[in-house]
């Protein structure tokens, strides 16, 4: 006679999403500055875990990056920190975290310059563009919010659109 268990797993799917608009301006951005709001704000992604159900974790499965502008498309990631944000740069300057602001990094999300699609191919303000990071399995551990900042990578940076949207939305399976 054999004994045989099965473990139940339940989770549930949201979508969470934030979005900035950047400053109106076309200042080139240099590989590693911040892509932030004119106010200096950055992504806030609230209710990725189930707090009332005692989740306090989650695994985000994939991520979209959207431009409000068909520009030259670089590489660029997502920093992701849980429950609160660290101390961050304005707008168009380098990240450069504290030693102790890496404990609060819940995971880095990277847009390839090679998988970004046109969805309208107007050039500039006319167009947009969309990045897709798909299979991420990226395990956070939060109370009820992340934290992102957008980072360019690119070995020539970034020229924008003036007053550029960038939306991302993640597909986050709560525990």
């Amino acid at each position: 006679m054999s004994t045989r268990q099965h473990a139940v797993v339940e989770y549930l799917t949201k979508i969470a999403d934030a979005s900035i608009i950047r400053p109106n301006d076309t200042t080139a951005y240099a590989p590693g500055d911040i892509i932030a709001s004119a106010s200096g704000g950055v992504l806030r992604f609230d209710d990725v875990t189930r707090v009332l159900c005692g989740g306090r974790s989650g695994a985000i499965d994939c991520a979209r990056l959207t431009s409000s502008a068909n520009q030259s498309a670089t590489d660029m990631e997502l920093w992701l920190f849980a429950d609160q944000l660290p101390t961050l740069g304005a707008d168009n300057t380098a990240l450069a975290l504290a030693d102790d602001d890496l404990d609060l990094l819940a995971g880095i999300i990277p847009f390839p310059a090679d998988d970004w699609r046109v969805s309208n191919p107007a050039s500039g303000a006319s167009g947009n563009a969309v990045c897709e990071a798909r299979n991420l399995s990226l395990p956070f551990v939060a109370v009820n919010t992340l934290y992102g900042v957008l980072v360019v990578r690119g070995d020539s940076g970034y020229t924008p659109v003036a007053s550029e949207r960038f939306g991302i939305a993640l597909v986050v399976y709560q525990d």
